[in-house]
């Protein structure tokens, strides 16, 4: 079973990579609205299909 957090509206606080970061500064510089989840790792297309 996939964790699969509640949905967020706020940027992340841990970054995976430096283009995800650039990405939340820049939609929080702009207020542009978004909305997020946080997930377990999904690596197989069994994996994204359980999260549907």
């Amino acid at each position: 079973m996939i964790k699969i957090s509640e949905i967020k509206e706020t940027a992340s606080e841990v970054f995976h990579t430096e283009l995800q970061k650039r990405t939340y500064q820049t939609l929080c510089e702009l207020k542009i609205p978004f909305h997020r989840v946080d997930t377990d790792k999904i690596i197989t297309m069994e994996d994204c299909e359980a999260v549907n």
